[in-house]
């Protein structure tokens, strides 16, 4: 008899630990906007060859919105060494990528290719923002302490130095908005209160104000461990907000007026509760992503669906991916370095017209700038023909770009080698 119960429970660990997984990830996103037209982060469980004694996952990319993926960097969860994967931030500064994890950050500067370890604090119910102004991530502590609220911090350095903001935040699952001092925070339906209420900060959470208060019916409820989420747009006051309902669906909601009033655009189909769902929008306007895992489908593999929408999620498009140890994905495990290729300086910065880029290469390649401005959307794409080996000149005209600062991405033969701030005045 008691062989017998420990084999139903070790049946069962699966189904708990996926409801876990689906418990934790449903209010912080697992998927997350690129820099450019198309491009999406995922961190997802690639496949477990033992269970929970050898599993790989791996944190995927792509750049044609969803159809096509590359592995940016792979993880060994039970070696005791590599990095945990999470759920995924961009901030406004092209490259700038973390991975949070309850009490640990992790920071790439070069597009997910390697990262380092930062300094959040907190505990294991951190809840993490960032992607507007450079350097800027919030935690929020939901959980911390019942009888004095709940806490917001705020780091300007990347995530190495965190000050307190307030004890008394009245929402949790932050989403920053498109500029810098912007956050959004969600209160969620509870026993005392029946609606999903939207709160609105200007200046950086220091204070809120109530955006809506949406009813049981319009804003659905906590379903299954899934809790409503925020996505901030392209433009200002573009927010879209996901609500769960009974039996187990969610609506996505737009809004244009910073969450005041909110448009229901797409209602699901019943999904199962022990799935993982992630949602964000996308960089160019109108675009807005969804994201649907089937860990261990087989025991050992995963299905991952990726549904991009380019109406501000009216519709989408399906794009299905079997994730197995033999899944036709080029691993690019580094970016060119100093050794291969150098970008020497842009000259005259600032500029009121005409700047110059200075580089070095090693060898004949293919060269191209990217341009983005300080909210991390691509504003130009500049496409060179080939450069032969040695040091070159390119004269870059920024007379179509408004006064302000600006990222410029140096990328080699498709990938990127160094990021250099320009100012335009």
């Amino acid at each position: 008899m008691k062989t017998r119960f420990i084999r139903q429970i070790k049946n069962l660990l699966p189904l708990i630990f996926i409801f876990i997984i689906s418990f934790e990830s449903s209010s912080q996103q697992r998927l997350t906007r690129g820099f450019g037209p198309g491009e999406i982060y995922i961190a997802s469980k690639w496949y477990e060859p033992v269970y929970y004694e050898e599993r790989y996952d791996a944190i995927f990319f792509s750049e044609d919105y969803g159809e096509t993926l590359s592995i940016r960097y792979v993880s060994e969860p039970f070696s005791n060494e590599d990095m945990f994967l999470g759920y995924l931030l961009t901030d406004s500064t092209a490259g700038i990528i973390y991975n949070c994890w309850k009490r640990s950050l992790f920071l790439s500067e070069d597009y997910g290719y390697s990262w380092t370890e930062r300094n959040p604090a907190g505990n294991y119910t951190n809840q993490y923002a960032a992607g507007s102004g450079a350097g800027d991530v919030y935690i929020v502590h939901p959980w911390i302490n019942k009888e004095t609220g709940i806490y917001l911090k705020l780091s300007t350095d990347f995530g190495d130095n965190f000050y307190e903001i307030s004890n008394e935040v009245l929402g949790s699952n932050p989403e920053v908005g498109t500029e810098a001092g912007e956050l959004y925070v969600i209160g969620f339906p509870n026993y005392t209160n029946s609606t999903t209420r939207v709160y609105y900060s200007d200046n950086y959470g220091y204070s809120f104000t109530q955006q809506c208060a949406l009813d049981s019916i319009s804003g659905g409820a906590v379903v299954y461990g899934h809790y409503p989420v925020l996505s901030r747009g392209n433009s200002p006051g573009e927010l879209y907000l996901v609500t769960w309902h009974l039996p187990m669906n969610y609506h996505i909601h737009y809004s244009t007026d910073y969450g005041q009033t909110f448009e229901l655009r797409y209602e699901s189909d019943t999904m199962e509760w022990y799935h993982v769902y992630s949602f964000s929008s996308g960089t160019e306007p109108g675009s807005f992503y969804m994201e649907y895992c089937i860990p261990n489908y087989d025991g050992v593999n995963t299905i991952l669906y990726i549904y991009h929408s380019s109406d501000t999620a009216k519709t989408f498009t399906e794009y299905e991916h079997y994730l197995d140890e033999n899944y036709p994905v080029e691993i690019q495990n580094h970016t060119p370095n100093k050794q291969e290729a150098d970008f020497e300086g842009i000259w005259p910065n600032p500029s009121m017209g005409d700047s110059e880029f200075s580089f070095y290469l090693p060898r004949s390649s293919d060269v191209e700038f990217f341009v983005y401005n300080k909210q991390g959307n691509l504003t130009e794409i500049t496409s060179t023909t080939n450069f032969d080996k040695g040091h070159h000149q390119y004269k870059y005209s920024n007379h179509r770009l408004s006064p302000g600062l600006y990222h410029v991405v140096f990328r080699v033969n498709g990938m990127p080698v160094e990021i250099v701030k320009m100012i335009r005045l």
